[in-house]
């Protein structure tokens, strides 16, 4: 990101840090947990989220990284993101193909995988999904059209956290279920770290936080945004274990392995759900040839300057 967008990222990073502290951490304050009490350190701060800045050394990215109390992965987007070229830059290539096309292109590459399987964006949000999936996780077209339209958010952590999916219900074992929630949201902190100042991610943790949509959803997703930063154990891991007692399927276990697929407009993600048994297999071998499971369902919008974000009713959390 350029020095402009990383200086935002600085300054939404620092009212992250005073919501989690509890009270008021100025420019000044910030100075002091870094440790930049040094007459060529002094002002440091402010320069840096005007964007003044534009070369800055190991200790300082460090320190500010320790400050920020950043997860494993949120340390490298943030290191990654103090480069000076925009977001955009880094991806974009001569010649690159349309985010159709990509799109396309992926799923073309991932249709002869005969699995239940899901593309994500960076706020992991539901860019593609087979119908395979889609009912596996209860998402009827009714919902899908809610997804699209946004009148529901198209986002994995609200499917995950949200009652009205009853997903907790499913795992056998309240451990399994709560390492996944904090795996999932490390990884939505890292992969949305270049992202803080976007105006979608402001309104994405609205819905989370402050919205109108569920108060036990929201008070989950808190708790967890909390849990994502203290421990380490799942930061960074691509691979989920489900062990569920599926209300129509039955006994299902399986592994969600993601892998990145970086595209000209940022980086997408596909999620492919490995059965590890063979009841497992042959339920998801039925989901593939019942009512077309192969087939592929656009849903949200991407890349993120298509994101749609409200004008009213909402806005950005204040520290």
């Amino acid at each position: 990101m350029n020095w402009r967008e990383f200086g935002i990222l600085i300054r939404e990073l620092r009212k992250a840090l005073q919501t989690r502290m509890g009270r008021s951490i100025t420019q000044a304050d910030l100075e002091r947990i870094c440790g930049f009490t040094g007459k060529g350190r002094r002002g440091i701060i402010g320069r840096l989220e005007r964007g003044e800045l534009h070369c800055m050394d190991e200790d300082v990215l460090v320190a500010l990284a320790d400050a920020f109390q950043l997860t494993r992965l949120e340390r490298r987007e943030f290191f990654l993101a103090a480069n000076g070229v925009s977001t955009e830059r880094i991806f974009q290539y001569p010649g690159a193909p349309s985010p159709d096309r990509e799109i396309e292109q992926i799923i073309h590459n991932i249709r002869r995988m005969p699995l239940p399987v899901m593309i994500t964006d960076a706020f992991t949000d539901v860019v593609a999904i087979n119908r395979a999936l889609a009912r596996l996780y209860g998402l009827g077209d009714g919902i899908v059209e809610l997804a699209r339209s946004g009148e529901i958010l198209p986002n994995v952590l609200y499917f995950l956290f949200h009652p009205r999916f009853r997903f907790r219900e499913m795992f056998r074992r309240e451990e399994d279920w709560r390492n996944l929630l904090v795996a999932d949201v490390q990884f939505f902190r890292r992969s949305t770290l270049q992202y803080r100042s976007h105006p979608y991610w402001q309104y994405l943790m609205w819905r989370f936080m402050d919205g109108d949509d569920d108060a036990e959803m929201r008070r989950l997703f808190i708790h967890f945004w909390s849990l994502a930063e203290v421990e380490r154990t799942h930061d960074g891991n691509t691979t989920r274990f489900y062990d569920l007692r599926h209300p129509r399927l039955g006994s299902l276990r399986y592994m969600a392995i993601v892998s990145e697929e970086v595209t000209s407009r940022g980086s997408l993600y596909v999620i492919s759900h490995i059965p590890v048994d063979d009841v497992t297999r042959r339920a998801f071998d039925a989901l593939l040839r019942r009512e077309r499971g192969g087939e592929w369902l656009r849903v949200a919008p991407w890349p993120v300057a298509n994101k749609p974000v409200p004008k009213n009713g909402w806005r950005p959390r204040r520290a």
